[in-house]
């Protein structure tokens, strides 16, 4: 005589699903569509978390920041920018030759 087959449905121990209402079938659907994405934001929020730390963030920018100055700083335009303020700052002559030193006097000075 054959035997009938057992229930193997879950054992009684184990945890079951969490059951909803059901409306409909479009809504059911939909509800599960939410839950999955609210559980993929989850995961999301947690892997991204250090990405968004502001204090890497702004190591990071200042790092690049200070590449870039110090590249901008030290080229060659710059720097003959700099040398042709410098002389047209310094007091002298119209041909960009200094003048001596304030308290150097200087022959014909009406001002002795």
């Amino acid at each position: 005589m054959a035997q009938a087959p057992k229930n193997r449905s879950a054992s009684p121990g184990a945890a079951k699903p969490k059951q909803r209402p059901s409306v409909s079938p479009v809504a059911d659907f939909w509800f599960s569509l939410f839950e999955a994405a609210d559980v993929q934001g989850k995961t999301v929020l947690d892997w991204s978390a250090p990405l968004w730390d502001p204090r890497l963030l702004q190591k990071k920018w200042l790092e690049v920041l200070s590449q870039t100055m110090d590249g901008c700083l030290r080229s060659t335009a710059f720097l003959e920018l700099m040398q042709q303020y410098a002389k047209m700052s310094a007091p002298g002559d119209s041909n960009g030759k200094a003048a001596g030193p304030p308290d150097e006097i200087i022959e014909g000075d009406s001002h002795r």
